[in-house]
């Protein structure tokens, strides 16, 4: 019998809360990406489409959910690529079902919508903190009381100029839902 569904928030923002700037990381930092490639490797993602179509193609190791609210794309809740490593939702209650019944972990990664979406589902959060500020930046991480969150694992990295923080989070409350 499958456990629970842990959902895990997975994000890298600045100290202002950006995450992108046109529709891209606006940073380069490859421990950071190898820290991401470590946590979710071997795991199911679940993306919104312009965050998967920001990337060069499939991550390796990974089944990839993907939600858009687009009418347009031409796919409706199938299964696309070899070994179904992709699997397409174009709605976010069908994604739920076939993760919470398939599924034992589910790393959300962005974007800004998608997290707004799935926030009050995710339990434990990977959050990384770029010691910077991004001018220009376009996507920002939707408002979060951290209050409900305990911090349960802390490291700082300095790479290259830009020093970042990695926490991983555990909700005070668990059966408390919502951010």
């Amino acid at each position: 019998m499958l456990k629970k569904t842990t959902w895990h928030g997975v994000v890298a923002m600045d100290e202002m809360g950006a995450i992108g700037m046109n529709e891209k990381l606006p940073w380069h930092l490859p421990l950071e990406l190898a820290h991401f490639k470590n946590l979710t490797i071997n795991q199911t993602i679940c993306l919104g489409n312009k965050t998967y179509r920001s990337f060069k193609g499939p991550l390796p190791n990974r089944i990839h959910f993907v939600l858009s609210r687009s009418d347009n794309v031409g796919f409706e809740d199938r299964d696309y690529g070899r070994e179904k490593k992709i699997i397409y939702f174009s709605r976010l209650d069908h994604l739920i079902d076939k993760a919470e019944s398939q599924f034992e972990n589910i790393f959300v990664c962005g974007g800004a919508t998608i997290y707004a979406q799935l926030m009050p589902y995710i339990s434990i959060w990977h959050r990384t903190t770029v010691h910077t500020k991004i001018n220009g930046a376009t996507t920002f991480f939707p408002k979060m009381n951290w209050t409900k969150w305990k911090v349960v694992e802390k490291k700082l990295v300095k790479e290259d100029s830009i020093p970042w923080t990695y926490e991983k989070l555990e909700r005070i409350n668990p059966l408390q839902f919502g951010s």
